[in-house]
C-alpha cells in the first residue's frame, strides 16, 4: 500500500485530505474500479476516525467515484461497458459542439496558440516516451470548453462527468501509443479551428472522443 493510504492524516484538515488521498488512489488505479472500501481498514491506515472518513466517502459519492451497495457498503464505482459507452456518447456530443462554438468564439491568436501547443506536444512525445503529461491533455480540452463561454456546458462537463472521465483518461493514456495518437488528434482539431472550419473541428473532436471511448473500454475490460 502506498503513502496515499498508509500514512496518518493531519487532524485539522482530515476530511479534505482523506478525500484527496482516496480520489488520487482511485484515479491512479491503486483502488481498482469496483473494489470495496472497508471503513475500519481505511480509518486505521489513514489514522482518522470514522466521522471524517464517512464524510469524505459521501463527498466522493457526489463525484460519482464511490457508490453504496445494499448489504455490501461503500465501494469504488464499477461501470459496465454500457455505462462507459453512454458517458462517452454524451461527452462526444457536448465536446464536439464545444469545439464548433469555440472555433467562432476564440480569437485567432488564441487558436494559433492552441495549435502551437498541440504541435509542440506531438514533437515532444514523439521524441521521448515519457514526455506525456495528463494535465497537458486535460488543458487542451479545458481551453476549448472555456472558449465557448457557455457556463451550462462547462457545468455539465466539469460536474457529474468530470471525475469519471478523469479515471478513464488517466488510465487509457498508460496504453502504448495512445498519448502520441491523442495529441496528433488534438493537432488536427486545432488546425481545423485555426482554419475557421467549425464543422470540421467538431467532426474531429467527436472522432477523438470515440477513440478515447474505445481505449477506456479496453482499460476497464
Amino acid at each position: 500500500m502506498s503513502a496515499l493510504l498508509s500514512s496518518p492524516v493531519a487532524a485539522h484538515s482530515a476530511v479534505a485530505e482523506v478525500t484527496r488521498r482516496l480520489e488520487a488512489a482511485i484515479l491512479s488505479g491503486e483502488l481498482p474500479l469496483g473494489s470495496p472500501l472497508n471503513e475500519k481498514q481505511l480509518s486505521d491506515s489513514l489514522g482518522v476516525s470514522r466521522g471524517p472518513l464517512r464524510e469524505a466517502l459521501r463527498g466522493l459519492e457526489g463525484r460519482r467515484l464511490v457508490e453504496r451497495v445494499p448489504n455490501v457498503g461503500a465501494r469504488v464505482v464499477r461501470l459496465a461497458e454500457k455505462d462507459i459507452r453512454e458517458i462517452y456518447q454524451l461527452r462526444e456530443v457536448l465536446e464536439g459542439a464545444a469545439c464548433r462554438i469555440a472555433t467562432v468564439a476564440m480569437p485567432l491568436a488564441q487558436r494559433k496558440a492552441l495549435l502551437e501547443s498541440a504541435r509542440a506536444a506531438v514533437e515532444r512525445i514523439g521524441s521521448k516516451a515519457n514526455a506525456y503529461t495528463f494535465d497537458g491533455d486535460l488543458g487542451f480540452h479545458s481551453k476549448v470548453l472555456k472558449a465557448t463561454g457557455n457556463q451550462r456546458l462547462l457545468d455539465i462537463l466539469n460536474g457529474d462527468l468530470f471525475y469519471l472521465l478523469r479515471v478513464f483518461r488517466l488510465r487509457s493514456h498508460t496504453l502504448p501509443q495512445r498519448p502520441l495518437r491523442a495529441w496528433q488528434e488534438h493537432l488536427a482539431i486545432a488546425e481545423a479551428m485555426v482554419a475557421g472550419d467549425g464543422a470540421r473541428a467538431e467532426e474531429l473532436m467527436r472522432l477523438h472522443v470515440r477513440n478515447a471511448a474505445q481505449q477506456a473500454i479496453d482499460v476497464a475490460g
